[in-house]
This record gives structure tokens, C-alpha cells and sequence, in this order.
């Protein structure tokens, strides 16, 4: 890929903050979308009692072999000690009175249901506090406790005991019933070829005299019950054909409901991963279809010029195969439209048949022989420089948005951005989707300065080591400057 930029910038210098405390480190854990605090269990068996001693350094934090155990030692003993659950899968053991001594801060952990550990510095209530935080992937079973010594914090982990697993059919819908010491999280998705719900249970183990379900009709065929690994347990459902599910957690169960799909005519190939859509009697072709490429919130959207809610139904058609995550079918003022979403940034090729219309996602590159990647500068919370009433962050968009309605219009190069409107993008995210789409990643920037004699155009360049030898960074760059000099009659 070559790259050019307007203006070159460092990184922006970023805050995290926390609402139960003044400040926090680091970036927040994955959030699952479920509370990952109300699900786990603290199993500490005391809380620790504060005593008068002097202030302690936090020296380091280690763990045992298979990583259920970390101990946090410090220097001297400790005055008190607080730990907290986050919903997002934070858990926070705060060292009281004492200062972070440790020479790293931060631990790649990646494994079980833990995968960082994570140290710094705090002030509550006028008292020095170490921080350290655990971050968490799934709901969990944990302990804090304290050495006879008070230099050593233990923070145990426990794997979830999978005791049962119950299988009923009431009215249309299957019933799966998993219970374990807490609400076993579940990582569910559809297989296809064959029919199949895959629940994974991460951070569990089933226990072995557990009685596999008697399947007695519904919607399953038969239930299949295996420990992936030491840490990691599954239940395979086998399906009549592709259904829908829901899933919720009552006290230390969590129920898996299997319905019918609210949906019809609409199927999904995965040898070739393409959705198939029916043409009703009275059909349309694919020209009659409006399309909208929501390519930064992954989704595509199909919009059919008539009520098809007798055709098609309704509700969400998850796929999770391949780049495809659901379908959702929906009608409204007399107008259904299927919103396809993905799991990145992909483009998609329509073809029909006297049947059905065909839709495939490719990867961009499959399908558009020339991309450019633009960045507009900033965003969001990042307005840069402000001068006059105007942001650059605004000019910058402002410009962006012209340079790719004139590419859309000229049509030899696909146009993709970072931003179609005043929102904060991190730099990770502007380079990896250009990496991933692009040939070409352009930069669009405004710079401001006090001393009214710097004035003019430039274009920075960087040259990677994998660049074509016949036209690079540089080679862009400087047609980039040339023409805008020679269009402007700006200082170079």
C-alpha cells in the first residue's frame, strides 16, 4: 500500500476514566453485552479487616502454572485491601496505602476466562491506592484473600461445574436448560452443513456422571456433550433444520429457548456462503432492489419497493458462518428491507435467477480492481486545531467528503473513509481498516500556526518496505504536491 498524508500528527494523549473511582489504567475490557459482575460469584471467605501500618510498595504480581492463582506481594504488610467486579469484566483489587513499585505494569495473560493483568496508581480519599485489575472475558468464580503476613493477596480463579443439562419441548419451541455452580456463559452460534446449534461453554467442565438429555421430539434431533480442553466444555444440539434462539440466565442456569424462524424464503449457502432470496409471484428483479452500503457500521441494506412481510415474515436469520453474522428482516410505511451485517468491512455482488436473487460478500478487493482508503483527520473529541470559528476537523471531513464524491462520480476507484461524519476513530482502527482494504491511504489534514510566515501545501509520505518498485509512497505523494500547488497557487 502507499500512503500519504496532508499533515503528520503524534497519537493524541488519551484519559481513561472510571466511575467509581478518580482514575483507571489502561483501556477497558472486552464488554460481552452481558453483566459479567452480576453472573460471577465472589467466594472470599472473610472481608479484610483494615490495621494501622505504615505505607507499602506493591512489588510485583505472579501467577501459578495454570493460571487459576495470582499472588500480588508487597513490601511490607498491608493496611486494607478492596476488590470490586465490574459489569464489563473488570475485577479490581485495590491495594490500600500503598504505592505501585512494579516494573511492568502490564501482563498478556490469555488464558481461561483472564486475559490481562493490569497495575497503577490511584489517590482516594487523600490515601495512596495500588491498583491492580484483572480483566475478565466471561462471568467467573473468584476470591480475594489475604496471608497471615498481610504481604501477599491471592486472587484464585475457578472453573465453572457444569452439573446438568436438561433438554424439554413446551408448545413450539425446545428448551435447553445448562446449570452449573453459576449461569454458564454461553458463546452459541448456528452450523450449517449440518444443521447444528455449537454452544461453548468457556471456562467449564462438565461434570462426569452429568446424564446426557433423552431428546423426546421438537425441534432437536439429538444432544452431544464433550470437554474441548481442560478449560473448555461444548454442547452440539443437532437440528431438523436451521432455527432461531434466545438466551437468558435465571440463578445459576442458563436457558437456551429454540423457535421456529419468524422468517421464510430467504436461505444461506455455506459451500458458496450466498443468500439465497426467493422472488415472490408477483417479484422484482435484482435493478428494483435499493441498496445502502453502511460499510462502518457493518451492514448492508436492501430495500424492496413493496410490503413482502407475507413473503418473507420477519426477525433476525443469524448466520455466524464465514463474514456473515444475521440477516434482519423488517417492515415498515409499506417498505421491507433486509439489513445484511458482517464481521468487517466487506463489499457484495448481486446476480438472479428466474427464482431467486443471489447475494455474496467479498472481500472489496474481490470485487473492486482499484481502492483508496481516505482518512479525515481528527473527529469526535479530537477537533485539532481551532481557529477563526473552524475546526479542522470539520475542513478535513468537509474535504474528504468532495475528493470522494468525485471518485464515486468518476468511478475508475472505490472510495472508502474512516469517518462520514464528526466522530471520534482511534489511529488502530483508521490503519487496519486501510491495511485491510486498500491500495492506496491518504490522509486529509489542515495545519494552523502562530507565526503567519509558515504558509503553503505539503504532503508527507511514508515508504514501507513492500512497496511496489515501480510506484511508491513517494512517487504519490509527489503528484499529490505538485498539482495541488500548480491547482492553488499555494507555497510549496
Amino acid at each position: 500500500m502507499t500512503a500519504a498524508s496532508l499533515q503528520q500528527h503524534p497519537p493524541p494523549a488519551t484519559v481513561q476514566t472510571d466511575e467509581h473511582h478518580n482514575q483507571d489504567i489502561g483501556e477497558d475490557a472486552v464488554y460481552q453485552g452481558i453483566d459479567i459482575a452480576t453472573l460471577s460469584i465472589d467466594i472470599s471467605p472473610f472481608e479484610i479487616p483494615r490495621i494501622n501500618a505504615t505505607e507499602t510498595q506493591l512489588q510485583n504480581v505472579t501467577w501459578t502454572e495454570n493460571r487459576k492463582n495470582f499472588t500480588i506481594s508487597t513490601s511490607s504488610p498491608i493496611t486494607a485491601v478492596d476488590w470490586y467486579m465490574l459489569p464489563d469484566g473488570r475485577l479490581v483489587v485495590d491495594v490500600i496505602n500503598a504505592i505501585n513499585a512494579s516494573e511492568q505494569n502490564s501482563h498478556d495473560i490469555s488464558s481461561g476466562s483472564i486475559y490481562a493483568v493490569r497495575l497503577g496508581q490511584n489517590v482516594i480519599n487523600n490515601e495512596n491506592v495500588a491498583r491492580v485489575v484483572f480483566d475478565i472475558t466471561a462471568p467467573t468464580i473468584y476470591s480475594v484473600r489475604i496471608s497471615d503476613d498481610r504481604r501477599q493477596i491471592t486472587v484464585s480463579f475457578e472453573e465453572n461445574h457444569i452439573s446438568s443439562v436438561v433438554h424439554t419441548v413446551e408448545g413450539l419451541s425446545d428448551t435447553l436448560i445448562i446449570t452449573g455452580t453459576i449461569a454458564p456463559y454461553v458463546q452459541a452460534s448456528p452450523r450449517h452443513l449440518p444443521n447444528q446449534l455449537i454452544i461453548d461453554l468457556p471456562w467449564s467442565t462438565i461434570a462426569n456422571d452429568i446424564n446426557v438429555p433423552i431428546v423426546n421430539g421438537g425441534h432437536v434431533t439429538g444432544i452431544h456433550l464433550s470437554q474441548v480442553d481442560s478449560d473448555n466444555s461444548r454442547i452440539t444440539v443437532d437440528l431438523h433444520s436451521h432455527r432461531v434462539f434466545s438466551v437468558t440466565h435465571v440463578g445459576n442456569a442458563t436457558i437456551i429457548n429454540l423457535f421456529e424462524p419468524t422468517y421464510r424464503n430467504i436461505l444461506f449457502n455455506a459451500a458458496t456462503e450466498t443468500l439465497e432470496i426467493k422472488r415472490p409471484r408477483d417479484g422484482f428483479s435484482a435493478t428494483q432492489i435499493q441498496s445502502a452500503d453502511n460499510y462502518l457500521n457493518l451492514c448492508y441494506e436492501i430495500t424492496l419497493s413493496g410490503d413482502f412481510s407475507d413473503f418473507f415474515g420477519f426477525g433476525d436469520f443469524v448466520v455466524n458462518y464465514g463474514s456473515l453474522s444475521k440477516i434482519v428482516i423488517n417492515t415498515t410505511n409499506g417498505r421491507t428491507t433486509m439489513t445484511i451485517n458482517t464481521n468487517r468491512i466487506m463489499a457484495f455482488i448481486i446476480t438472479e435467477s428466474t427464482d431467486s436473487i443471489y447475494i455474496r460478500p467479498v472481500h472489496p478487493r474481490e470485487k473492486y480492481p482499484r481502492i483508496v482508503f481516505i482518512d479525515p483527520g481528527h473527529g469526535g473529541t479530537d477537533p485539532e486545531a481551532v481557529h477563526h470559528g473552524m475546526r479542522e476537523s470539520d475542513l478535513n471531513l468537509q474535504i474528504s467528503e468532495l475528493v470522494i464524491q468525485m471518485l464515486l462520480e468518476d468511478g475508475l476507484v472505490r472510495p472508502y473513509s474512516a469517518r462520514h461524519s464528526d466522530i471520534s476513530v482511534s489511529l488502530a482502527t483508521r490503519t487496519a481498516q486501510a491495511n485491510d482494504l486498500a491500495d492506496i491511504f491518504v490522509s486529509i489534514h489542515n495545519n494552523a500556526a502562530a507565526n503567519v510566515a509558515a504558509h503553503g501545501t505539503e504532503t508527507l509520505y511514508w515508504v514501507h518496505p513492500d512497496e511496489p518498485t515501480n510506484f511508491n509512497s513517494r512517487d504519490m505523494a509527489e503528484i499529490f504536491q505538485r498539482n495541488l500547488v500548480e491547482t492553488l497557487n499555494s507555497n510549496d
